[in-house]
Order: C-alpha cells, then structure tokens, then sequence
C-alpha cells in the first residue's frame, strides 16, 4: 500500500504538459463562400508568439499547386504578430474545395484549412434551358478525320432548385451515340452531355458534318433541350 501511495504522490508532483502552443493563430480555417471559375482569392490568417523567444517559421507547405502561401520570414519576437497569405487560383477548377497548408516552426505545426465553392464560367455566360445552364449550345470543329470517331462535348450545370434527370438523347441522323448521366444531377452539379459520331463520313453530306440533337429530361421547366453540332470533314 506504501508503494502505490508513493507513486501516486510522485504523479501528482509531475506538471502536467501545458497544452498552450507558442504559434498562435486567431482562426485556422476560412471559407470563401461562392466566386466565380478564374477568380484568384486570397486570406490571411494572423498569429501570435505567444512564447518566451523568438519563434521562425522553418516551412509552409500547400498541399498543391493551386494554393500559394506567402509569409512573414523574419523570426517574431514574443507578443509579436505575423501572417501567412494563402492564395487559391480557381482557374480550371469548378466546384466545390478544401485545401490545406501545413506551417511548420521548429517545435511545432498547425495546418491551416481554405474551402469554398467555385462556379463555373459558363454559368455566367452560358446557355440556360430550363434548370440547367450549358457552357454551349452549338459545338463546332474543322477537319474532323472522316474515318476516326469524333466527339462533342456539352457541359452543364444544374441551375435550379430540384435534381434533373436526362432520360434520353437523339439526334436527326443514324449511328450517332449518346453518353449522359444515368443518376439524377443534383442543383449546382456539373455533368456533360457526350455526342459520339463512330464513322463520321458516312453521317455527313459531303464534308458536312451537321446534327440536331434533342435531350429529353424531367425538367419541368424546359423538358426537351437543344443542341447543335456542325463540322467539316477532312478532305
């Protein structure tokens, strides 16, 4: 009993580790809300040394590419503040994120977290029908090889309140091949509808290549969207 009393009396002298950290920030993640595709935002996240010396940031990591931090490199004398910029560039990346940077010192790491939701261009400037917005409406290419199989892509995004399915596609000519979402696009989903052309020489007149497409869906406000394909065959 001597025993067990005299270790608990030694635990109980131990200081207990202090789960104050030297690096302090006054938030460790940040949500840009919604922006338009293109845009590059930026946020800065402020920290405090808390510590007794001078604290130096030894590294800041972007888990990648498309997040750029910038920081204070000078070390930071106690009570002193610094600052870290991250910068995410949204171009080409439609959709929602969450990116993360690790700031490292030479005792500890925080990683910091960025989110957000970035809108497609063509949302902005593209074709509505119904619920959902396409990038285009009319797609158009030259010297398409008249043996190889050629294919046209239609984005889209659902624009409205309700989920959207595409029930079925046809075109104004034979041998023209489909490829759409068999599951419901959800609002603010981005999908595609895929026009494939096996053989195009044997579709066109001549070395025109020209297909209406009709995408039959269970949109309410528009059901049946239009799309145009017009190419011309290699000689």
């Amino acid at each position: 009993m001597r025993t067990i009393a005299a270790l608990a009396l030694a635990l109980l002298a131990v200081p207990l580790a202090s789960a104050q950290t030297d690096l302090a920030f006054d938030q460790t993640r940040h949500d840009f809300g919604t922006f338009d595709e293109g845009e590059v935002v930026r946020h800065t996240f402020a920290f405090v040394n808390r510590g007794a010396a001078p604290l130096q940031l030894t590294d800041v990591e972007a888990a990648c590419g498309c997040t750029t931090p910038e920081w204070t490199r000078q070390p930071v004398a106690p009570g002193d503040s610094g600052r870290i910029v991250v910068a995410y560039d949204s171009d080409g990346r439609p959709g929602p994120f969450e990116k993360t940077v690790r700031v490292s010192t030479e005792t500890e790491g925080v990683t910091l977290r960025i989110s957000g939701d970035v809108v497609p261009v063509f949302v902005a400037r593209g074709v509505r029908m119904g619920s959902l917005v396409f990038a285009r409406d009319h797609a158009e290419a030259q010297g398409v090889p008249r043996g190889e199989r050629y294919q046209a892509v239609f984005s889209f995004q659902n624009g409205g309140d309700r989920p959207v399915r595409l029930l079925a596609a046809t075109a104004d000519a034979p041998g023209v091949e489909f490829v759409f979402p068999d599951r419901p696009v959800f609002p603010g989903d981005v999908a595609a509808v895929l026009v494939n052309v096996p053989e195009p020489a044997r579709v066109a007149n001549g070395n025109a290549l020209r297909l209406a497409v009709a995408v039959e869906t269970d949109d309410a406000d528009q059901p049946t969207k239009t799309l145009r394909v017009d190419a011309t065959l290699a000689e």
